[in-house]
């Protein structure tokens, strides 16, 4: 068992993801015309930039001694766990540095969390970018130069 910290809960990474929204949607014109056009979904591209950012973890204490792999975690070791390095991990996503919004197994990303430990702002942080993106969409403030 792990004791957890409360470092993540107001994440830096939460202001970093909107900007990594806006640059995977708007970076390349085809992105940019699949928004337009509807046949990407703001959920999964907000979903799958979190996937992609690096940087993210998780700090517990171990409750007891475990073994992980090669390594032994003493009682009352403290632990950071790259939660962005699982998330992009080859042998879970096909080509794990791509943005692909529409993965099939998108919702195995740990960016969030999962479960119990799911992030509490994850519904709030997504409605924001989406509202956000939606907004710079409809009164056409983002001018990007395609080369």
């Amino acid at each position: 068992m792990l004791i957890p910290f409360f470092d993540m809960l107001s994440s830096d990474k939460t202001m970093e993801l909107p900007i990594m929204v806006l640059k995977n949607i708007f970076g390349t014109p085809y992105n940019y015309m699949r928004v337009m056009t509807g046949e990407m979904s703001l959920d999964y591209a907000v979903e799958e930039s979190a996937r992609l950012m690096d940087g993210l973890f998780l700090s517990r204490f171990a409750l007891e001694d475990v073994q992980v792999g090669s390594r032994l975690v003493r009682k009352g070791d403290k632990l950071s766990i790259l939660i962005s390095k699982a998330s992009q991990d080859s042998a879970v996503f096909e080509c794990p540095h791509m943005f692909s919004p529409n993965r099939s197994n998108l919702n195995d990303s740990l960016s969030f969390g999962v479960g119990d430990h799911q992030c509490l702002g994850k519904n709030f942080t997504n409605q924001m970018i989406k509202t956000l993106v939606g907004h710079l969409l409809h009164q056409k403030l983002i001018f990007f130069e395609f080369s």
